[in-house]
């Protein structure tokens, strides 16, 4: 990725399953990320400002990371950007 990805989160699936993925924030444009073991893409969720970034995906058994990232990295950002992350 040319982004930074600020906050990453592993994901074990047990079986395959389908799962919702919502991230939530007040402010700033943050975008959602999907990699799988070895750190490739699978999906990307940017919708610019609007809120929230969401997306459904068929995971197969195995590891998983989410990532949050700030859409712009030239800017310095107050830390910690509040957000929720939501699995269903």
């Amino acid at each position: 990725f040319q982004d930074l990805i600020e906050d990453v989160y592993r994901i074990d699936v047990a079986t395959a399953r389908t799962i919702d993925v919502t991230l939530r924030f007040a402010s700033y444009d943050l975008d959602l990320y999907l990699m799988n073991e070895a750190e490739t893409a699978v999906l990307t969720q940017s919708n610019g400002t609007e809120r929230p970034e969401s997306f459904t995906w068929s995971a197969a058994a195995g590891t998983y990371y989410l990532g949050v990232s700030f859409a712009d990295d030239n800017i310095i950002l107050p830390s910690p950007v509040p957000y929720t992350l939501e699995l269903r």
